[in-house]
């Protein structure tokens, strides 16, 4: 009631015309106004105690001789069985004993081990189990998809606080991200059905009625299935799962949706250790703060962490179906859902992961999506001028096949030119059906737009959010008017950013740059509207706490200099009269052939005139 009533609002904001063409926002992650919610939680403590037993990568479940201080120990393990027809419980199968190792047909197990009597270890453990009849299927497909997904994580987050996964997907995977991305709706189901069906949740095309199940739905990875692949579908929250949500139907599924379904895992943890009692919310609110009322984190189960055991499953299926098709959906909502410092911590976790799918072989046949369905939904967040822009902007990446790019060089031209496009979830469902089928080949997009455009095809530049399907209360584009080219605002931009270059060949040996000409000039602004008649918060609040204002001012501007001839497009935000930055990237939009030969930066050599 207190947060009701009293906690931080959520202003409503709308985009002020969805039929104009689309100007990206480019803003600085580490704005000072969005800087101020973030700190550094301690690290995840989970038990020291390792497991007693563990599985391998043929099926079989061994005793850890290294952990077992006991000759005369006996083990059992119970199979974690789905109920019939059920989404929402499980229960144990018959007790199977062993003393040594054992070839486990399933899963999920529960295993409890004993000396004299006494039980002295009780914990669930995990594989992927390969049935005999899936040894020789035979796809009529040779790429797969993997997406791997965290919630609320818009791309301005995972810059800051994924610098390491995120540097290794762009330097060393290729990966395209994507500044564009823009959310459909405000929770998971209505930016995943999209992403996984094609179609717009809670409407005719994705019916959601109320405890029906999701079984009907034309979910791709059906596709996949046809095609003679494997599919695999990971939530590690249970309580809030997509399709299982009060708020979503609450249905799930009457049957498990994909091949490999980790959902009964999880249950099982609440079910044996009543994990989701009301007062773990209190615990993990405190460790958030870093309170901590135990020696072992929240966010633990057992000697792994939650988006670990996630992790693992997800490398265990990838090996398991080394070289068959494949569809994997992981969504990791544990982590990030409702503290977005948590983030960071699992920084080294994926980027271990992404390690491990370049080494392993595993991004040679297959696409790899990384990306979220919104951003942080944090009300202070939420509030300042950037994190509106956030909420809506999540995070997306795609890295394709290296054969792929050599064999097709459009993809590579298409998949650069649309980071700076505007997309959706739509847009991404149909770059998985191309995968799918095969369909790698140049072509253009049709007039009128289609809602959905595949990554492959050059979007348009003059798309709209409504051309796109995004609504006005999603929509973020900015729009321009024309400013002077000599007015002082825009000299004096040119001039800082020309500094700005400068300052970085001082110490290569290029020439000092000088500006010669503003070749034109456009003011950037935001066409989001403050809306108070659709407030969540009564009005008791909004005599106290008014919506953030946007003080800044951004311009685009292109200019050329001396003595290089070289042509720069930059957009730079003016905060003040002395205080600017450089939004992204300073673009070179004309070739500087052999002018820069006497460096080997590959970042500076669109800036050095060699001397």
């Amino acid at each position: 009631m207190f947060h009701l009533y009293f906690g931080p609002g959520y202003m409503v904001y709308v985009h002020k015309n969805i039929q104009a063409s689309c100007i990206i926002p480019e803003v600085n992650p580490y704005d000072k106004e969005i800087m101020k919610f973030f700190w550094k939680p301690d690290p995840i403590m989970c038990s020291k105690d390792s497991d007693l037993v563990y599985f391998d990568f043929n099926s079989t479940l061994h005793l850890n001789k290294t952990r077992a201080q006991s000759s005369i120990i006996s083990c059992q393990y119970q199979e974690v069985i789905r109920k019939t027809n059920d989404d929402f419980d499980i229960e144990l199968g018959p007790e199977v004993w062993f003393n040594s190792s054992v070839v486990v047909r399933t899963d999920f197990v529960n295993v409890k081990c004993f000396v004299g009597g006494k039980i002295v270890y009780s914990r669930l453990h995990y594989q992927v189990y390969r049935p005999r009849e899936k040894e020789k299927r035979n796809s009529k497909r040779k790429y797969s998809v993997l997406i791997f997904g965290m919630d609320s994580v818009s791309r301005l987050a995972a810059i800051r606080e994924l610098p390491k996964t995120m540097s290794y997907l762009e330097k060393n995977l290729g990966a395209y991200v994507f500044k564009g991305y823009t959310k459909l709706g405000d929770n998971t189901l209505p930016n995943m059905a999209p992403l996984i069906t094609g179609h717009y949740a809670f409407s005719k095309e994705f019916p959601v009625v109320e405890h029906t199940t999701f079984d009907n739905h034309p979910f791709i990875w059906h596709n996949v299935s046809g095609l003679g692949g494997t599919t695999m579908f990971l939530e590690d929250w249970p309580r809030i799962s997509t399709f299982n949500l009060g708020t979503s139907g609450g249905g799930g599924f009457r049957k498990p949706p994909t091949n490999h379904y980790m959902r009964p895992f999880y249950l099982a943890i609440n079910h044996m250790q009543m994990f989701e009692s009301p007062v773990s919310d209190v615990l993990q609110f405190l460790e958030d703060k870093n309170v901590k009322l135990s020696s072992t984190s929240y966010l633990c189960y057992g000697e792994k962490s939650l988006h670990v055991i996630a992790i693992d499953y997800f490398k265990r299926f990838l090996r398991a179906y080394k070289d068959d098709l494949k569809f994997t959906l992981v969504w990791n909502n544990k982590l990030s859902h409702n503290y977005v410092n948590f983030i960071k911590l699992a920084d080294d976790d994926l980027l271990d992961l992404m390690t491990f799918l370049k080494t392993e072989g595993f991004l040679d046949n297959s696409f790899l999506f990384f990306l979220s369905d919104h951003g942080s939904r944090v009300d202070k967040i939420r509030n300042t001028p950037i994190g509106r822009l956030e909420e809506r902007l999540p995070l997306i990446s795609l890295v394709i096949p290296q054969q792929l790019k050599e064999a097709y060089p459009n993809l590579h031209e298409n998949l650069k030119t649309n980071i700076n496009r505007l997309t959706s979830p739509f847009d991404a469902y149909e770059t998985i059906v191309d995968i799918l089928n095969e369909n790698f080949k140049s072509q253009e997009v049709a007039v009128p737009y289609p809602r959905g455009i595949s990554l492959f095809r050059p979007i348009p530049n003059d798309r709209s959010c409504a051309d796109a399907g995004i609504d006005e209360h999603n929509c973020v584009c900015y729009s321009s008017d024309s400013v002077n080219v000599k007015s002082p605002i825009v000299v004096t931009l040119a001039e800082y950013v020309t500094a700005n270059i400068n300052k970085q060949i001082q110490l290569e040996k290029c020439a000092k740059l000088s500006l010669k000409k503003i070749q034109y000039a456009k003011r950037i602004h935001s066409q989001l509207s403050y809306d108070a008649s659709n407030q969540n918060k009564k009005p008791l609040l909004y005599m106290f706490y008014k919506p953030k204002e946007d003080l800044r001012e951004r311009y685009q501007i292109s200019f050329d200099v001396y003595p290089s001839n070289a042509l720069f497009e930059v957009t730079v935000e003016s905060y003040g009269q002395n205080h600017f930055v450089v939004l992204g990237d300073i673009s070179r939009t004309n070739t500087y052939g052999n002018q820069s030969a006497c460096i080997t930066k590959t970042e500076l050599r669109k800036f050095c005139y060699c001397v």
